[in-house]
C-alpha cells in the first residue's frame, strides 16, 4: 500500500464580502465629509473675499464723497430732505481749490508738460489740481484740457495728467486756467460709481466759465467735461443723497450675493 503524503493546506486569510462593503462604505462617507469641509471651506472664504472686496470699494467711495462734499460750495440739482424721494445723484461746486485765472503763451512744451508764462506764481504746486485748456494755436483740436498734477514754482513747469497728442501745443498756442467755476457730479450707472468735473459757459464765448445758474435773454447755458466720467467705485446696487447743509449719503453694495450698506453725515463747511 502506498503511502499518500498528506498535505496541510493553508488557509488564505482574506476579506468577506460584508467586510469589504463596511470598508468601502466608511472610505466613501470619510471621503465625502472631507470633501465637504473643503468644499465650504472653499465656498467661506469666497464669501469673504467678495465681502473684502465689497467692503473696501464702499471705503474708497463713501471717503472720496467725504472729502469732496465737506469742501462743496453750493449744490447744484435738488436734494431731497427725505431718503424716500433722495436723488441718486449730486452735483456741487468744487471747493477745495482756489479760485484761479490765468491766460498766455507758454514757455516750452513737452509730452507730459507745459512750462507756463515767466510772470505765473512761483508757488509750488498753486495750480495743482486746476485744469489748462488750450483756447487757440497748435493743439486746439487734439488738446483742448488737461489737469495739472503738480507744479514747480521755480521752474514754472506744470505736469499734466494725460500726454499732449499730435499735434502738440506750440509756444503760439494760447493756454488759460480759470478754476472759479469747477462742477463736480457723482452718479451710478450700473453697477458702477462715476465721478466727473464739468463747467458752464455761453455759445457765444465757450472761453469763459460761469456760475451753473447765469442766465441769458438770447442764450442757453452749456455744459461741457472738463474731466470725462472715470470710475471711483464698483457694486453698487443703489446711491442715495438727501439733506442740507448736512448731506446724508447712503450706498448700498452686493456683490454675489455678498451685501453691505453704508450710511454716513457730511457737514458742508461752506454750504
Amino acid at each position: 500500500m502506498k503511502n499518500k503524503k498528506k498535505l496541510n493546506l493553508k488557509k488564505t486569510a482574506g476579506f468577506t464580502l460584508l467586510e469589504t462593503v463596511v470598508v468601502i462604505s466608511i472610505f466613501t462617507i470619510a471621503i465625502s465629509a472631507i470633501f465637504s469641509v473643503e468644499f465650504y471651506g472653499h465656498k467661506l472664504f469666497l464669501q469673504q473675499q467678495d465681502l473684502a472686496e465689497v467692503t473696501q470699494n464702499g471705503r474708497v467711495i463713501m471717503e472720496r464723497f467725504t472729502r469732496e462734499i465737506r469742501q462743496a460750495k453750493k449744490i447744484v440739482n435738488v436734494i431731497t430732505e427725505q431718503e424716500s424721494t433722495a436723488p441718486s445723484q449730486i452735483e456741487f461746486q468744487d471747493g477745495h481749490i482756489s479760485s484761479i485765472y490765468a491766460t498766455s503763451t507758454p514757455q516750452s512744451i513737452s509730452t507730459t508738460t507745459i512750462t507756463l508764462a515767466a510772470e505765473s506764481s512761483s508757488v509750488n504746486d498753486f495750480y495743482k489740481d486746476s485744469f489748462i485748456e488750450i483756447i487757440s494755436g497748435w493743439g486746439n483740436a487734439n488738446n483742448k484740457t488737461r489737469k495739472i498734477t503738480e507744479y514747480d514754482g521755480s521752474t514754472k513747469i506744470a505736469t499734466i495728467d494725460q500726454p499732449w497728442q499730435t499735434a502738440f501745443p506750440t509756444v503760439g498756442s494760447v493756454y488759460k486756467i480759470d478754476s472759479g467755476y469747477y462742477y463736480i457730479r457723482y452718479f451710478a450707472s450700473s453697477t458702477e460709481v462715476y465721478r466727473e468735473v464739468k463747467a458752464y459757459y455761453f455759445p457765444s464765448d465757450p472761453n469763459s466759465y460761469l456760475p451753473h445758474n447765469a442766465t441769458s435773454t438770447s442764450e442757453t447755458l452749456t455744459a461741457k467735461n472738463l474731466e470725462e466720467p472715470r470710475i471711483i467705485g464698483e457694486f453698487a446696487q443703489s446711491l442715495k443723497f438727501w439733506g442740507n447743509r448736512v448731506i446724508n449719503i447712503k450706498i448700498n453694495l452686493v456683490k454675489n450675493g455678498q451685501s453691505l450698506e453704508i450710511a454716513n453725515k457730511i457737514l458742508g463747511r461752506n454750504l
